[in-house]
């Protein structure tokens, strides 16, 4: 336990403060009397007799001139043992006169004892979080086959509210370049954003999950819209404050803590699947994704055939006027097949948005503005032709 707490790259750490402020030479030595860290880096290693002294008895030694010579050493100084919740866990020696340095001698000896509780706590709230996120991410995976009772018990190791409905909100970041390598930065830089902008002292919990990769367990939301407008936001200044381009999949809310897996399994999907069919969005919510989840589970082969027998005559030529037929059935679709609003769209009059839709029809037999029929026909193709990640390919001109 004093190693942990009384390592030499702590002691090292004290050392360099507090000469930076007192301008003393200072020694750090662990509770066999061995010097672990100075002023002086040749004496490290040394075994200072008046320190384990100190050490041994749990009181100060002074070594004053006359004293030098029964203790082993060169200097006169004062050192004072450590203590940690009671325990000595080493000493601390300044050197100097010790009628000049005892006033403050105690202060030293008190700074850096703080500095050890402040580094033993900073250990544990790491080691805490290691534990915590090694659950979330195990329990999300799936990995541990735990039963409710289970859940339960190791959900209350961690202070956590079995029975609290959540969402898993599965965060996946990508650099902004290829150059980017700072990679690591940019990410803290993302979690300490994410950790601002939830109330993680209120029930939310947060935990990388990897690589680029950040679940936050989200506590009931009344209100889905708002909730989604908010993450929209808060993704372009993630983007613009860590550097770090971000997608967000929601998974559905449950009634306890159990329901997080199929929520996590639901938030990668639709992520995966929304960015594939929406490239150009950030946050896409499960339950938004009915129709694109069932495209999805229909093979590519059976797919592609589909598509060439709808689209085929629209996509097998590239030229621009096929370009631009496909990017008008495109607009006309995302417009709710409303020719006003596709027109202001792509900027041109009605009349070229009909006469369009004309050659859409002659160019595939089906029309965009007939039966139901006909535009499932071309609505199911346009989606399969999404889904395959073909559109942007298609998509340009107006």
């Amino acid at each position: 336990m004093s190693q942990l707490m009384l390592s030499a790259n702590l002691a090292q750490k004290i050392v360099k403060k507090i000469m930076g402020t007192l301008g003393k030479n200072i020694n750090i030595m662990d509770a066999q009397g061995r010097i672990i860290a100075s002023g002086n880096p040749r004496r490290v290693g040394e075994k200072h007799r008046a320190a384990f002294e100190a050490s041994s008895k749990g009181e100060p030694i002074i070594v004053r001139e006359n004293d030098m010579n029964m203790f082993g050493v060169k200097y006169q100084g004062v050192n004072m043992p450590i203590r940690f919740k009671g325990t000595v866990v080493g000493v601390i020696g300044v050197t100097g006169n010790p009628d000049e340095i005892l006033s403050y001698v105690e202060l030293v000896r008190d700074f850096a004892e703080m500095m050890i509780e402040e580094a033993v706590l900073r250990e544990q709230f790491y080691l805490e979080t290691q534990a915590l996120e090694s659950f979330i991410q195990k329990l999300v995976a799936g990995e541990t086959k735990l039963s409710e009772e289970e859940i339960i018990d190791k959900a209350e190791l961690f202070g956590i509210d079995y029975h609290i409905s959540r969402s898993v909100c599965l965060f996946l970041t990508y650099p902004l370049n290829d150059g980017n390598n700072m990679v690591e930065q940019n990410e803290h830089k993302f979690l300490s954003i994410l950790q601002a902008s939830f109330k993680m002292a209120d029930g939310e919990i947060l935990v990388r999950g990897g690589a680029g990769k950040f679940i936050l367990l989200k506590k009931g939301v009344k209100d889905i819209p708002t909730f989604l407008a908010q993450l929209n936001t808060l993704c372009d200044k993630l983007t613009i404050e860590s550097k770090l381009a971000v997608s967000v999949g929601i998974g559905s809310f449950g009634p306890n803590l159990a329901h997080v897996i199929k929520s996590y399994e639901e938030a990668l999907k639709a992520v995966t699947i929304g960015r594939q069919f929406y490239p150009q969005l950030k946050v896409f919510n499960y339950d938004d994704l009915k129709v694109e989840r069932v495209i999805w589970e229909v093979p590519p082969a059976k797919r592609k055939n589909f598509i060439d027998e709808i689209l085929g005559a629209l996509i097998e030529e590239d030229t621009f006027h096929h370009r631009q037929l496909y990017s008008t059935m495109e607009a006309f679709f995302k417009n709710d097949l409303d020719i006003e609003r596709t027109a202001k769209a792509l900027h041109v009059h009605r009349n070229t948005i009909i006469y369009r839709l004309k050659k859409i029809k002659e160019c595939t037999g089906y029309d965009p503005r007939g039966s139901f029929r006909e535009l499932l026909h071309l609505g199911m193709a346009y989606l399969f032709y999404k889904c395959d990640g073909n559109s942007a390919a298609v998509s340009s001109g107006n």
